[in-house]
């Protein structure tokens, strides 16, 4: 047996994976057009605002919110990379905009100490955060297993970690000795 990597040409969106509220919510949205990349299950949309401060204002006066920060979305010459960023002097940065807020409420945080809360709220949603950039960015896998002859006997998707699909591809292999 042998397998091989590829990318995953239809991957699941990572926030599927998660029943409402036990992720960090994401309200993001895109300026061109009415394309949601968020949480689904947030009580307004983006054409409720005239304003990123107003959309904010709504969320610290709706949710019970423990840690909120702007989500930016930075262009690159080979496409773009979602990044958290806190500081208002990003703004104008020539090369970036908004997408929207990226939050976590106090019910999320139950028996977080309060020391621990802000470190334990920026990693939960960095993470989520970096699954969501390999899922725009094209940067999901899949495994195909195939026996001797070179026929097809397994596959298995949505890896947003090639180390983890090669891992996956492995163990299904039955050896850790022999890459493709």
């Amino acid at each position: 047996m042998r397998y091989e990597i590829l990318l995953d040409p239809d991957p699941p969106n990572p926030l599927d994976r998660y029943e409402p509220g036990d992720a960090p919510y994401l309200a993001l949205f895109t300026k061109q057009g009415p394309h949601y990349l968020g949480s689904k299950n947030l009580n307004f949309t983006a054409d409720q605002f005239n304003s990123w401060k107003e959309m904010e204002d709504h969320i610290m006066a709706n949710y019970n919110i423990a840690y909120c920060l702007p989500v930016f979305c930075i262009h690159t010459r080979f496409g773009f990379s979602t990044t958290v960023i806190k500081t208002p002097e990003f703004k104008g940065f020539f090369n970036s905009e908004q997408l929207g807020f990226a939050f976590i409420t106090r019910e999320q945080c139950e028996g977080i100490e309060s020391d621990e809360l802000q470190q334990y709220c920026k990693h939960r949603i960095d993470s989520l955060l970096a699954l969501l950039a390999g899922y725009i960015n094209g940067g999901c896998y899949r495994y195909v297993i195939y026996d001797s002859e070179g026929s097809v006997i397994g596959s298995c998707g949505g890896f947003y970690e090639y180390a983890l699909c090669k891992i996956e591809a492995e163990k299904v292999c039955g050896r850790r000795d022999e890459t493709s």
